[in-house]
């Protein structure tokens, strides 16, 4: 019995034995100490803790590791310091990494850059070393405690530069994040869920208690584009240079200016103070030319003209929009097609030719600049070849073709027609009832009136204004130069104000930009007038605010007044001929052409292509977008304001159709959806009650 006794008792406390040397390995192994809390997404441990090297001069006392933790005592004779590798492993299946560490101080040095960021990813052994320094003959003892916590993952959409940001962070660390200097944040998610409780002040983004993985979305602030040199305005012929001369709060003269530009009072770009010039009558024109600076011109004057230099320009979207709608800027920091932003311009010499094919801006926010083919109107050499020349930038005129044409208010049929009792200021009657081709053969006619006008017939080229050309006009106004850019004016207030005059008086405005029934006709020399809008809010100066400028130095008539047609025309081809090709479905227009049923219609061969655009349609049977981000031979028609800027201010969009195949812009002040800088229209060419137009003269 008592050997029996004896012999269970052996075998229990072997069992005993054995569990606890199982134990104190499964201890060490497993890292079991003190209380163990399971938690099946940290399972990562020490697996081991061994030195790289020993000095002679340090005895270690004991080494040992546990789950979280490693012990180090050692005895030294001197300055002396020993380097240990200690090996993680991960049996998770999420990345890891240490939170912090506890016991640290100044003698200890812990391998660069495993603190805070990911150390073992998924199933992975990693090994780190930390160096204990002793500076002297001593004792010493340490224990450090290492706290592990997953990584999660951070995604940076829309910043540039992000290779400098912080890729990642440990499960209930704070994110603190310097973004670039006047970022925009639209969005912060934490495992897809919105994040609300995250601040953002200074351009520093502070998430608390990351436990996920973090998507950051913005954008860098878009760069305003410093202040460029415009191009000299190039006169031609007898052009006089003129500013206004304010006399009282809403009274002045156009003068005489200065063409050195001194104390910028001819321009002044960067205040919307755009250069203009004009052409006088035949008997007061040696005078006023030998006349000295500040000499009143405006009695005499026939025509004005406004600068557009050279520039390119790009169209930008807001880091928080899906659309480009231009930047938000002059307190509109979210553009929308109802209210869009900013056209980025850059002038620049004629001796460059900024060129672009993407959207405009990509998705590192590297600009893409495009200078406008207005800007490179073609010579035309003996051999009738067009080649594409550099201009330093346009005469465009100031308001629509008013006075009339010709006595007898005849069509003209040929560049010599009547052309003297035109007028091109404000308070003049539109000239309507006239067919595109009418009014290409008065511009024409205009310059070879020397008499009259002063042009010289032998350098420049005055013509009906072009899409194109129309363009560079209304993205100059959408730009820091332009309306947009003039502080004077608040949210839709910066959209050019309508001319509502019904007898199509030239540089009218109901000092707003919508089409009212009330027949305010405000001169345009109104420089004072703020008002109230309809919300009470301050709706800028109401005679000057119909000027693409907001002051009197824009071009008026832009919005409404009569309908402006363009020379920008459809092309016919569908007969799938190539002899149709380029031929027009023109109806009234006056050029030759093919009606909807192929038969010929018009009395004169259209001009020189390089006096207008050609568009070409998927499908001209139809209003789409597909058409216009094809209309120029299969692409993208920059700075036509045509797929770039469709419906913006929500105006009027049209394409070209067969039975209407020319563009008209601006919209007419007698009706009431149409009316807009960016509306499009599309219209036969033909003689129409409410059809003017505006010349453009390339120096």
């Amino acid at each position: 019995m008592d050997k029996k006794f004896n012999f269970f008792l052996i075998i229990l406390i072997s069992i005993v034995l054995l569990m606890s040397i199982g134990y104190s390995a499964l201890n060490k192994s497993l890292s079991i100490s003190g209380n163990l809390t399971y938690r099946p997404q940290k399972d990562v441990r020490i697996t081991n803790f061994t030195t790289s090297n020993k000095p002679s001069n340090m005895t270690i006392n004991y080494s040992d590791f546990s789950k979280t933790e490693v012990k180090l005592g050692y005895t030294t004779t001197g300055s002396a310091n020993i380097t240990y590798n200690i090996e993680v492993t991960n049996f998770s299946s999420t990345a890891m990494g240490i939170l912090k560490i506890d016991g640290l101080n100044d003698n200890i040095l812990v391998q660069k850059d495993i603190v805070g960021s990911k150390l073992v990813g998924p199933a992975e052994i990693n090994t780190f070393t930390i160096t204990f320094n002793s500076p002297k003959e001593e004792i010493k003892t340490y224990l450090l405690t290492f706290e592990f916590a997953p990584v999660y993952k951070i995604t940076y959409n829309g910043f540039s530069n992000i290779e400098n940001y912080k890729k990642e962070i440990l499960e209930t660390e704070n994110l603190n994040q310097k973004l670039a200097k006047d970022s925009q944040l639209c969005s912060v998610t934490m495992n897809g869920s919105l994040v609300k409780n995250y601040t953002f002040s200074n351009d520093l983004l502070n998430i608390p208690n990351v436990t996920g993985d973090i998507v950051i979305t913005g954008g860098d602030a878009i760069e305003e584009t410093a202040l460029t040199t415009p191009n000299k305005p190039e006169l031609n012929g007898d052009m006089i240079p003129v500013y206004y001369k304010q006399e009282t709060t809403t009274t002045g003269n156009w003068v005489k200016a200065d063409v050195t530009n001194k104390d910028n009072n001819w321009y002044d770009y960067e205040h919307q103070k755009w250069a203009n010039a004009v052409t006088v009558k035949e008997e007061k024109r040696q005078e006023l030319l030998d006349a000295p600076v500040g000499t009143v011109v405006e009695t005499d004057m026939n025509t004005m003209w406004v600068w557009i230099p050279r520039y390119s320009y790009t169209i930008k979207k807001e880091a928080c929009s899906s659309d480009y709608y231009g930047k938000g800027s002059y307190g509109n920091t979210t553009p929308t097609k109802s209210l869009p932003g900013e056209i980025d311009v850059k002038f620049i010499p004629v001796t460059e030719n900024d060129t672009g094919t993407g959207q405009y801006t990509n998705a590192t926010n590297n600009n893409v600049w495009i200078t406008n083919d207005a800007f490179n109107f073609p010579e035309t050499d003996e051999s009738g070849k067009n080649t594409s020349t550099p201009r330093a930038g346009i005469w465009v005129s100031k308001t629509e073709v008013g006075g009339r044409l010709s006595k007898d208010f005849q069509a003209c049929t040929d560049d010599n027609c009547d052309v003297s009792k035109i007028q091109i200021k404000p308070g003049q009657n539109a000239i309507i009832h006239q067919s595109i081709s009418s009014f290409f053969f008065a511009s024409r006619s205009m310059q070879n009136d020397t008499k009259t006008f002063g042009f010289d017939n032998t350098t420049g080229d005055l013509h009906v204004i072009k899409n194109d050309e129309w363009g560079a006009v209304a993205y100059l106004s959408q730009s820091k130069y332009g309306k947009y850019g003039n502080n004077d004016y608040e949210g839709k207030n910066k959209m050019i104000y309508v001319n509502p005059d019904e007898t199509l008086k030239t540089g009218r405005s109901n000092g707003s930009p919508i089409r009212t029934q009330t027949q305010e006709n405000y001169l345009n020399k109104d420089m004072t007038d703020l008002g109230l809008d309809e919300d009470g809010n301050k709706r800028g100066k109401a005679g000057p605010g119909a000027s693409t400028t907001g002051t009197i130095y824009g071009l008026f008539d832009m919005s409404g007044g009569a309908y402006d047609m363009v020379m920008g025309v459809l092309e016919y081809d569908a007969q799938k001929d190539n002899t149709h090709l380029g031929l027009l479905e023109t109806k009234n227009s006056g050029f030759k052409g093919l009606d909807s049923e192929g038969l010929s219609v018009g009395n004169y061969d259209l001009p020189n292509e390089k006096y207008y655009n050609v568009y070409k349609l998927i499908d001209p049977t139809i209003d789409s977008y597909e058409n216009d981000i094809t209309a120029c031979n299969g692409k993208i028609c920059y700075g036509h304001a045509l797929s770039e800027t469709r419906e913006w201010n929500d105006t009027v969009a049209n394409n070209l159709k067969r039975d209407n195949p020319w563009f008209r812009r601006g919209g007419v002040g007698v009706g009431t959806n149409s009316i807009g800088l960016l509306s499009r229209q599309r219209a036969t060419g033909g003689n129409t009650i409410n059809d003017s137009t505006r010349f453009v003269l390339t120096p």
